[in-house]
């Protein structure tokens, strides 16, 4: 039986595409760790907004979708309203841990399951 040609150079698989999403959010994250710890909170925020598109359609599916983005659009007005920088610092941290949240949520993150207790005794 003859096999059929596949030209694969035309197909990407849904999981390298994950994987690689994976790659530049870690690349990312990394960046802002750096920024938030020197300090620089223009290009902490700037680099969560990278992150905020990386998540973008994560936070679209969620079943909770609406929600979620009034409270994403609640924190960018809160960060440009801000005048004094420790104000303008909180609610970028607090944008941090928003996104860090969405993440795992999204199954990009952090993931967590039960401890095999039988395995401890």
């Amino acid at each position: 039986m003859a096999e059929e040609y596949v030209d694969n150079d035309k197909e990407t698989s849904i999981y390298n595409e994950a994987s690689l999403q994976i790659i530049r959010l870690h690349e990312l994250w990394q960046k802002v760790e750096n920024y938030a710890g020197k300090g620089n909170l223009e290009k902490w925020k700037f680099t969560l907004d990278a992150i905020e598109r990386e998540l973008h359609a994560d936070i679209l599916r969620a079943d909770d979708s609406k929600k979620l983005c009034e409270k994403y659009e609640k924190i960018l007005r809160k960060i440009s309203q801000a005048k004094k920088r420790d104000i303008k610092y909180y609610w970028i941290q607090y944008l941090h841990k928003f996104l860090k949240e969405i993440q795992d949520l999204s199954g990009k993150g952090g993931s967590y399951g039960q401890a095999d207790t039988e395995a401890m005794d």
